[in-house]
């Protein structure tokens, strides 16, 4: 075959109609990059064409394919595969996106699902916006065990919940509090893939987050949940012509002697890597220390390796296993010891009064007597009659004899 500028393909090879495509896809098994080149095929065969044989490059005459059928003019015709009309029909899609869902997200994922357990569905068969077990579908692992006791679980996005469930983006009245936290919001601000519970963090696109939310001026600041719920900061008053009073985070924290450790776990929930720090927890709660607010990671108080405190307010100065009165004196200090007057106390000073009344008295006695007995030996010692105590002896002649003064 002689080819020109008029005839520059073959005549054994046609270019096949739109209502083809279909039919020649399920012939051929489906699109793909390895499909036939258009010299390489036998008779009534279809095949894409790649510049040879004078085929083209932009025919696209099957979406962005050029296929074309070799044919010696008595290839049976395909029936065109007609589109279902009645009702659209929804191809599902098994795996859009799976996130392996953290510890503390476990609880949720297990409320979902109506318990975590061998009737959990799978990845592949689960609906979207949904948790799931991971059996080594879709790239899944079967060995992840991220809930107890040895499950793999993830959760399904879809459209309309890209976001990771245990993720929640800030009002902006709560920007204040996370750049007090973080230390500023800067560039640097921790990635919400490596962080822990109830902590905030920058959107970077990752777990479903956004690069356009700018929530917090032109930053998207996001803060992850927990099983049972995260602390609420008071909000960072903006400067007001009156002063206000900026919130501490960490008024006062006390290392916890380790004989107040299971009462810390109970409360905490178990020591992890992901407990709360100091910064993140209440006042009257235990905290794990990471630095923040003067706390060392070398504490080491509980569990061998965990740095565990509490974090004191005004209705809490210690740990509750140390307390034994509640403190009413604001000057007692961190000590919780009070200054005001118990009715022990007033018994304990009146019993000392009276004793030392009773010695003064007593004394008093004893110096009186002992100046009248030198008071009269004096007298004897003078050559004189001591007085009588009565008057009425001191008269001889009342006494019927004379006085003898050498007696």
């Amino acid at each position: 075959w002689k080819s020109g500028p008029a005839c520059p393909r073959v005549p054994w090879l046609r270019p096949i109609a739109p209502s083809e495509c279909a039919a020649a896809t399920q012939a051929m098994g489906g699109f793909s990059a390895q499909f036939p080149n258009c010299s390489a095929v036998s008779v009534c065969e279809f095949c894409e064409g790649d510049g040879e044989l004078g085929t083209s490059t932009t025919e696209n005459n099957c979406g962005r394919n050029d296929v074309y059928q070799v044919t010696n003019g008595s290839c049976p015709t395909l029936p065109p595969i007609t589109a279902v009309t009645s009702a659209p029909t929804v191809v599902p899609v098994l795996c859009p996106n799976l996130i392996p869902i953290p510890s503390w997200d476990c609880g949720e994922a297990s409320a979902e699902v109506g318990g975590l357990d061998s009737a959990t569905p799978n990845c592949v068969d689960a609906s979207p916006c949904s948790y799931c077990e991971g059996d080594s579908e879709c790239g899944t692992s079967a060995t992840l065990n991220n809930c107890p006791p040895n499950h793999d679980v993830y959760y399904k996005s879809g459209p309309g919940c890209e976001l990771a469930p245990w993720l929640r983006p800030i009002p902006a009245s709560e920007c204040a509090v996370a750049a007090q936290v973080l230390g500023g919001l800067t560039s640097l601000s921790p990635n919400c893939s490596a962080v822990g519970q109830c902590r905030y963090c920058e959107g970077d696109g990752e777990l479903g987050t956004s690069l356009t939310l700018n929530n917090c001026g032109t930053h998207d600041v996001y803060r992850t949940t927990a099983d049972n719920g995260c602390p609420t900061f008071p909000p960072v008053l903006a400067p007001s012509a009156s002063p206000t009073v900026t919130p501490v985070l960490c008024p006062d924290l006390v290392a916890i002697s380790p004989s107040e450790c299971a009462a810390a776990e109970r409360e905490m929930g178990g020591f992890t890597d992901a407990s709360p720090n100091c910064n993140q927890v209440a006042p009257c709660h235990y905290c794990e220390g990471d630095s923040e607010c003067n706390t060392t990671q070398r504490l080491n108080n509980c569990a061998e390796r965990f740095d565990i405190y509490f974090k004191t307010g005004p209705t809490c100065l210690r740990p509750p296993s140390t307390s034994t009165t509640p403190c009413t004196n604001s000057t007692a200090g961190s000590t919780g010891r009070s200054n005001s007057t118990t009715p022990s106390s007033n018994m304990d000073g009146l019993a000392t009064a009276a004793i030392v009344l009773v010695v003064s008295i007593l004394f008093g006695v004893i110096a009186t007597m002992a100046w009248k007995k030198h008071h009269s030996v004096g007298e004897v010692r003078e050559g004189q009659q001591p007085k009588s105590r009565n008057p009425h002896f001191d008269n001889p002649l009342n006494q019927g004899e004379p006085l003898n003064n050498g007696e």
